[in-house]
């Protein structure tokens, strides 16, 4: 064979393992990026999308409040995923009727610092009975005609925020008149997943620390509400926090923990006690 046949010989060699390398290299980006892909699908699928209990309320049309009167305990923190205020979205909700409108510290607009006044809602021209002024609890005379408590309100996942006292007061003054009570969930914004430090001491009981659980990361405002029922036995509420958030998925697992941690105080509450008096 000539010198010029090897030569030639060997560059078509070289080409076709210089084709053949990137060629390889082609198949594994694109198996690379079609595995990326779909591992991102997953992934989303997996996430889904958080509704909060109003969007799932206006996903029914409104249908488990239908007929009924109903208070609204909230303030500007209630919104739907597209802006819509809770006030709004209810006064619009075919064969539902707003009878009053409650607001936590802060007021319905949430920017008071101090004691707050009743006053009249601009949108509606309903009553905006404050709890956060002269009383913190709804009298007769604010529950007048409310056959229905909806409380709707952004918690922030730790024991002395007052707006899950101000729930709490209302599911009490609820379970004495026998009217019904939903929370519209929404997720903790801290993670609901940490429980931990000391428990409230039942004799230190106010208006900002009434649940005797740990202090921070209770879960959400379902979860509270759900202990707080079942702790004080609040039977005469029917359908308790019923309306709860579609893809918060943390509640069952906090709750668990939270009774929990309270039966391990209880515990060894009383061993301190037969302790205290096995010394005396």
């Amino acid at each position: 064979m000539s010198n010029f046949a090897r030569a030639f010989c060997r560059v078509t060699i070289y080409l076709l393992a210089l084709i053949l390398c990137f060629a390889i290299q082609a198949s594994f980006a694109t198996t690379s990026t079609a595995s990326a892909k779909r591992a991102g699908t997953k992934a989303k699928s997996r996430a889904g999308r958080v509704q909060t209990g109003l969007d799932i309320l206006e996903s029914q049309k409104f249908a488990p409040l239908r007929g009924k009167h109903i208070g609204i305990i909230t303030n500007h923190t209630g919104l739907d995923s597209q802006g819509k205020s809770t006030i709004d979205a209810l006064a619009h909700a075919p064969g539902v009727q707003i009878v009053a409108i409650f607001s936590p510290e802060h007021g319905l607009s949430g920017q008071s610092d101090e004691r707050v006044s009743s006053a009249k809602d601009p949108s509606t021209g309903l009553q905006v009975f404050s709890l956060y002024g002269e009383t913190l609890r709804p009298t007769d005379e604010m529950l007048k005609g409310v056959d229905t408590l909806v409380f709707d309100i952004q918690d922030a996942g730790v024991r002395f925020y007052t707006y899950t006292v101000t729930m709490a007061y209302c599911m009490e003054e609820a379970a004495k008149r026998n009217i019904a009570f939903y929370v519209l969930d929404r997720p903790n914004p801290i993670g609901g997943e940490i429980v931990e430090g000391p428990i409230l001491d039942p004799d230190k009981t106010n208006f900002v620390a009434y649940f005797p659980i740990p202090r921070p990361a209770l879960g959400s405002a379902f979860a509270q509400s759900s202990h707080h029922e079942g702790f004080h036995r609040l039977s005469g509420t029917r359908d308790t926090a019923k309306r709860r958030s579609f893809g918060w998925t943390r509640h069952g697992s906090t709750l668990r923990r939270i009774w929990r941690a309270v039966d391990r105080w209880r515990e060894s509450s009383v061993c301190s006690e037969r302790n205290r008096f096995a010394r005396t």
